[in-house]
């Protein structure tokens, strides 16, 4: 992984991995590239949908897709406000899950929600080299990670996360498995620390939290004891700690709606 794009120099990697005679589609089955959303969605319009993909599902899809691409390229992104991000998400989600259906017809199971279902696609696409399954290994090497050798991303992507082919959720990478017993290089490690502090940072502005109300209400039900039924109330009185932590929400309330009336 590497902080800047520029430096994955993919295309000369891969020119030189297949000048040992191995095909385009041997070299994205065993070489993950990962991408953010925005960078995604642009390498997939800009790729030709596979014959047996362009079908008027899909193309519509692949069209809603674009316009919201559109819109998000125009718009001005302000660091930490996923307002404009989101949409574009949710639109290559929906794209995925048409691509899906499709698969499932191609590869004829019953659908593509079931474990099962999944596994059976997950094979087509790794022991098959035609259109549909190069065109799945490049853009979405996340179908199946298990079988790349090399996964090559920027460390942007690395310390926040990936989503499975078949999953709407993203996977963090330090709770994945995908890492079990691999070597990780970083390139331009003297930056990683600045890219963790942007991470921390966008982390903390997408905490939404009314914090007085939590105070107020955490302050109200320490201090409204006599509420409480008698053997309730007892037994929370009975421990030594039940006054200290009444006294502590008291400062602590006080404390922090002072600071608000300054």
């Amino acid at each position: 992984m590497t902080d800047q794009k520029k430096n994955l120099n993919l295309k000369a990697f891969k020119s030189s991995w297949m000048g040992w005679g191995l095909s385009e589609n041997d070299f994205y089955q065993r070489v993950g590239v990962l991408r953010g959303t925005a960078d995604l969605v642009g390498e997939i319009i800009a790729a030709n949908l596979p014959e047996a993909l362009n079908t008027p599902a899909v193309k519509d899809a692949k069209a809603a897709l674009g316009k919201q691409y559109a819109l998000y390229k125009q718009q001005t992104l302000i660091p930490g406000d996923d307002q404009e991000w989101q949409p574009l998400s949710k639109k290559e989600r929906e794209f995925r899950a048409v691509v899906c259906e499709r698969l499932a017809m191609l590869v004829k199971v019953n659908g593509w929600r079931q474990p099962s279902d999944q596994a059976t696609i997950r094979e087509y696409v790794a022991t098959h080299d035609d259109a549909v399954c190069s065109w799945l290994n490049s853009l979405y090497p996340t179908i199946d990670l298990d079988r790349r050798q090399l996964l090559i991303m920027t460390t942007a992507k690395f310390i926040r996360s990936y989503t499975p082919f078949f999953s709407d959720r993203g996977c963090a990478f330090q709770f994945s498995s995908v890492l079990d017993d691999s070597l990780v290089v970083l390139d331009e490690f003297d930056s990683t620390k600045e890219q963790l502090l942007d991470k921390v940072i966008d982390d903390a502005l997408k905490v939404q939290f009314d914090l007085p109300t939590m105070f107020k209400q955490l302050s109200t039900g320490l201090l409204a004891e006599d509420d409480l039924p008698q053997d309730l109330r007892d037994l929370v009185k009975d421990s030594p700690k039940f006054g200290e932590l009444q006294q502590r929400a008291k400062r602590l309330n006080q404390k922090f709606f002072s600071r608000l009336l300054l």
